[in-house]
């Protein structure tokens, strides 16, 4: 697979048209996906709350509505914490996001746990 940096993110994109980020799948098109003010806005929020994040991946799967998306988060601010300390860290920073969203699917994990997944 080819390798491709892109706003910060490793993307690793096969014949399938399939990003894989270590062990986390995402399926998109194979047409070139451009990102939405509302993905960029979410993207932003957690990158400035965050204060050593190495990758944000966000995605309406909505179909271009922007109410329901796809997160992926590696941050160092999450060492320590559990999956659910990690997860509500995301969701307190997306508060007023939160507000006009109709789903929300969050996977976060340290750079280490990252890096384990890659080298998988």
């Amino acid at each position: 697979p080819s390798s491709l940096m892109l706003s910060g993110l490793l993307r690793r994109t096969g014949t399938t048209g399939t990003t894989i980020l270590g062990t986390a799948t995402f399926l998109i098109s194979r047409r070139i996906h451009t990102e939405s003010r509302s993905e960029r806005r979410v993207r932003e929020v957690l990158q400035e709350g965050l204060v050593d994040t190495t990758h944000v991946l966000v995605r309406d799967i909505s179909e271009g509505c922007g109410t329901m998306f796809e997160v992926l988060v590696v941050s160092k601010d999450f060492q320590g914490l559990s999956v659910v300390a990690q997860h509500r860290r995301v969701n307190q920073l997306l508060t007023e996001e939160l507000k006009s969203m109709h789903g929300l699917t969050i996977r976060t994990m340290t750079p280490e746990k990252w890096q384990e997944r890659i080298d998988r």
